[in-house]
């Protein structure tokens, strides 16, 4: 009999691992054995587990964007919005819901038109967490779980508030470090130009630094992987530098810059550019380290402005836009975030696209672009040319932010106990 229950206890937390989170969270409510069981860690990591081998077999997708809106209040100004929407492989979608940030948080939702940079934009995704961070003079980082409707604001970096004012956040990434199953957020902070020990030259430079959620605190670590004599990897501003994370490792597309300001007898400086081409920076979560990764043959310093990263059967793929054609690239092998990558297909698009935001696919015959034009946003199946326009309202579509998501439980404030082997 004893057995026979326990077996029957097995298969109710088998389907229960099955139901989306919005479900879970109202079984809480009925048994207090329910409530214990979802609020367990190893259950968050087996539902977790459930949710994406779906996605990966699943005919429908979930993406959230990132759009502005006109204020209603202020014709002047606009405000940040992020949506949930689902669509299916033909391309039939649905809108599903707004995310809703307490004002606790400090995120700025409203801006003015003319300040691009003073708002929080999507920086990473993770386990059905998304990453948010200002960009602006604000140096607030966000982890939220839309699915749970649960938010973490980070304490606050003393790296980031000692740093004078021409000091910004050039990147930010969340993982997690697969073998200590803990979750951390690195930040790389642009501090403008340095001089060298020899005084005569100066080279830009970067700090970055870890946040730990088991410790809750931040470290300043080393940065020696994107340092080469005078050269310095930096992420791509002019990319969608939102970063990409995958089996513990974070990647972002960047610039290799050698840039040497001569500094002459009579005070006057001279600033020469000698190199520049586009890579990829990845970052180890679990030993916090940085590593260069080159980019097949492409030698053209523009070849990453609107480049995007994105997961194509588990494996990292990077769609360029060339003159006439999309290129994407797959990389061969993780490699513990040292791969190469090798080029899988170039097309000439049917539809015209100006900005490009995501990328993603879940066998050989499809390949996601979501991307848009001069003003509407685009589902484009690369491998198909099908596509079809997305009735999302907004402006400066230029500036939209998409992730690919799966929904998950794992909470925010708990995740540093989360057991991912179950």
């Amino acid at each position: 009999m004893a057995e026979l229950s326990k077996f029957a206890e097995e298969i109710m937390v088998e389907i229960m691992s099955r139901l989306p989170p919005k479900s879970l969270m109202r079984f809480k409510c009925v048994r207090r054995s329910w409530n214990a069981l979802i609020n367990n860690p190893n259950f968050a990591a087996k539902h977790l587990a459930s949710s994406k081998r779906t996605l990966l077999s699943s005919s429908s997708t979930t993406i959230i964007f990132r759009h502005f809106l006109i204020a209603d209040l202020n014709p002047d100004e606009m405000e940040m919005i992020l949506s949930l929407y689902n669509f299916c492989n033909d391309f039939d979608g649905c809108f599903l819901e707004d995310i809703h940030f307490p004002h606790s948080m400090g995120l700025e939702c409203r801006r003015k038109f003319h300040e691009p940079g003073s708002t929080f934009g999507i920086s990473c995704y993770c386990d059905g967490i998304i990453c948010l961070a200002d960009y602006g003079q604000k140096p607030n980082i966000v982890l939220c779980n839309p699915a749970i409707k649960e938010f973490k604001l980070l304490s606050e970096s003393q790296l980031a508030l000692s740093s004078p004012t021409f000091r910004k956040t050039a990147a930010v990434g969340f993982g997690c470090d697969l073998m200590l199953k803990n979750y951390k957020v690195v930040r790389l902070i642009n501090s403008g130009w340095r001089y060298r020990d020899d005084q005569d030259t100066v080279i830009p430079h970067l700090y970055a630094e870890v946040y730990n959620l088991r410790t809750d605190s931040w470290k300043e670590i080393k940065i020696d992987g994107l340092l080469k004599e005078n050269k310095i990897v930096v992420p791509d501003s002019n990319a969608q530098t939102k970063g990409l994370c995958s089996k513990g490792i974070l990647y972002w597309c960047a610039m290799e810059e050698e840039k040497v300001l001569e500094v002459t007898c009579d005070g006057d400086d001279e600033q020469k550019e000698i190199d520049m081409h586009a890579c990829i920076i990845s970052f180890n979560v679990g030993d916090e380290s940085f590593h260069v990764i080159n980019i097949g043959s492409y030698d053209d310093h523009c070849c990453l402005i609107d480049g995007v990263l994105g997961l194509w059967k588990e494996s990292i793929a990077l769609c360029v836009r060339g003159w006439t054609t999309l290129d994407i690239w797959v990389m061969d092998d993780f490699g513990g975030g040292k791969g190469s990558w090798t080029k899988y297909l170039a097309i000439e698009p049917v539809v015209k696209i100006t900005s490009q935001f995501a990328l993603f696919g879940k066998s050989d015959e499809q390949f996601v672009l979501v991307a848009c034009d001069d003003s509407v946003v685009i589902f484009y199946d690369i491998c198909t040319n099908k596509f079809n326009y997305l009735p999302l309202n907004g402006v400066l579509l230029h500036h939209t932010q998409v992730v690919e998501y799966a929904s998950s439980i794992v909470s925010v404030k708990e995740c540093n106990k989360l057991d991912m082997e179950a």
